[in-house]
């Protein structure tokens, strides 16, 4: 009985002791784990940012250098084929290599990225991509269906150009520029009272801009579809008699002759892209140039006939097929907000942001251009749609009949959508 007593206490004892060892072992492991940084063990964070646009190169190389810096994050900025280009990071994101895990893109393709996985919501939206930083229509190009699956980086727009040797003060309405004609008495060197590139759909656009709907605010509402109506028919009637007063051939005017000519001192009022304006900005700093010029918004019609021109806004999306979501938001926020001061001096591009101070006057003008212009769809329905309007615009501009033309290419719309 002692001895039974005695080997019971012994075994208690052992299995105290390798208790207690392993309850130290377990502290001690779980000292050790804790004190572990919970990134370590996985692969650091590498981001691919892919861009069709060469112009871009420059800007995203030296971002992807400063975020490194300040980091640790590497990016790889890398130049793709425009053609197919949600399809080529769709098939990308699928394989065993992955696609990139941002990318910069047109406002147009969001729903089809959306819809594809490809576009992740905007991690930032309530804190930065507000109205306290961004125009609205900055915010209405990245928004699908009620959130922001973007970030909106730059814009392109169109604007007036004028010669202030001929036209003291920019005109309120084309009708102005009619009566200027009447009136002008010639000039050295003038060969042209008002061009625009009449062949190129970004540029007449603004002539029935302001009474197209195309899926509401956002782009995104195929029961918002208005392209034939009473106000788009005078429009286009206007814009169609303008062929009586200025010459304009489609087959042989371009953009890159509009901005010459008027840098030449041989017009008087231009409609040119916002981007344009870097020409004749870096022509005068050298002496290329001596035309003392002014920058407006494209002027209305009329007294009750108003324009808008089209606005274009190119984004950063974050896939949704990226490992490093947290870190593709964050770097597509730097690029869109925190270095975007940087955007025009390094590229001459327009940053989406309204809050950044440029100190250049022009730059404020296509600011405020912007926020008044008209975006572009989202709807995949209408990835066309822009050819078809060019031919629209073309055989008005040729003689057809304004309302046949108007008709025929909203009857081609509506049956695209349904």
């Amino acid at each position: 009985m002692g001895k039974s007593w005695k080997k019971g206490v012994s075994a208690l004892v052992v299995i105290l002791v390798l208790t207690e060892l392993l309850l130290f072992s377990y502290h001690i492991q779980k000292t050790e784990e804790e004190s572990v940084p919970e990134n370590e063990g996985k692969a650091a964070a590498q981001l691919t940012l892919w861009y069709t646009d060469e112009n871009m190169g420059y800007y995203f190389t030296e971002a992807a250098k400063a975020y490194e810096q300040d980091t640790g994050i590497k990016v790889t900025a890398q130049q793709v084929s425009g053609v197919d280009y949600i399809e080529q990071i769709n098939k990308a994101s699928i394989s065993e290599a992955g696609g990139p895990d941002l990318y910069m893109s047109g406002s147009d393709i969001l729903e089809k990225a959306h819809l594809a996985g490809l576009a992740s919501e905007n991690q930032f939206a309530s804190e930065w991509y507000n109205s306290g930083h961004y125009p609205q229509i900055a915010l209405d190009a990245v928004t699908y269906k009620g959130a922001q699956v973007a970030y909106p980086l730059s814009f392109e727009t169109s604007c007036l150009l004028y010669n202030k040797a001929y036209a003291a003060e920019a005109p309120a309405a084309i009708d102005d520029i009619l009566t200027f004609s009447d009136t002008f008495e010639g000039g050295e060197g003038i060969e042209n009272i008002f061009v625009w590139n009449v062949s190129d759909i970004f540029s007449d656009y603004f002539f029935a801009g302001n009474y197209i709907n195309l899926g509401g605010p956002c782009g995104d509402d195929k029961t918002q579809i208005d392209i034939n109506n009473e106000q788009v028919q005078q429009a286009m009637a206007y814009y169609q008699s303008l062929k009586e007063f200025f010459a304009l051939d489609p087959e042989t005017i371009s953009d890159e002759d509009v901005i010459q000519d008027f840098m030449d001192g041989k017009t008087v009022y231009a409609i040119v892209r916002a981007d344009d304006l870097n020409k004749v900005e870096a022509a005068a700093s050298v002496g290329l140039t001596t035309v003392d010029y002014g920058v407006t918004r494209v002027p209305d019609l009329t007294e009750s006939l108003q324009t808008k021109p089209l606005a274009v806004t190119s984004a950063i999306v974050v896939n949704g097929y990226t490992p490093y979501p947290e870190e593709a938001a964050d770097f597509a926020k730097y690029l869109t907000y925190d270095y975007a001061v940087n955007l025009y001096s390094m590229v001459n591009r327009m940053s989406a942001r309204s809050d950044l101070n440029l100190d250049k006057a022009h730059v404020d003008t296509i600011k405020e251009i912007y926020q008044t212009a008209a975006g572009v769809p989202k709807i995949m329905e209408l990835s066309n749609y822009w050819i078809q309007m060019e031919v629209t615009f073309a055989n008005i501009w040729q003689g057809a009949d304004v309302a046949g033309e108007l008709q025929k290419v909203s009857e081609l719309i509506t049956k695209q959508l349904k």
